[in-house]
């Protein structure tokens, strides 16, 4: 589940498929197209490559697309996902919230955060967020 959510934020077009391959070919750090463009390819490069394992990189990525764009919720949260599954749940709870401030009516980001902090022991807090998401996505908390 946390692997596929995370994923969901690589909504490809013909563009962010020739940026991804043309930042990750390059290695460029600041590849030459729109700032909203940069952070979509760096959000699905981190998304992709958390995928394969690479939790470092895929947090990496993920931070350069919150620079570019911090508004970016799908970011904030995929990034929280990776940081609970490094064991960095302070981390990955931040970025949930984050995100939540955001995008207040997120399911996702609910469970998420939920899931963060029954890892942490928070269990009366991660109740509540799974209480949450079920709220708002019935079926969405397992």
């Amino acid at each position: 589940m946390i692997m596929k959510q995370c994923l969901t934020i690589a909504r490809f077009n013909t563009g962010t498929i020739l940026a991804l391959v043309l930042i990750t070919a390059a290695g460029c750090t600041s590849p030459n197209t729109h700032t909203h463009d940069n952070a979509f390819a760096y959000a699905n490069r981190g998304a992709a490559k958390g995928a394969k394992g690479d939790l470092d990189g895929a947090i990496v990525d993920l931070t350069k697309a919150i620079e570019l764009r911090p508004d970016y919720a799908d970011a904030y949260i995929c990034r929280g996902v990776y940081k609970g599954i490094k064991g960095d749940n302070d981390g990955g709870i931040a970025d949930l919230t984050k995100a939540l401030q955001l995008r207040p009516n997120n399911p996702l980001a609910y469970y998420d955060r939920g899931v963060a902090k029954k890892a942490k022991g928070d269990l009366d807090g991660a109740n509540a967020d799974f209480t949450k998401a079920t709220q708002l996505k019935p079926g969405s908390s397992r």
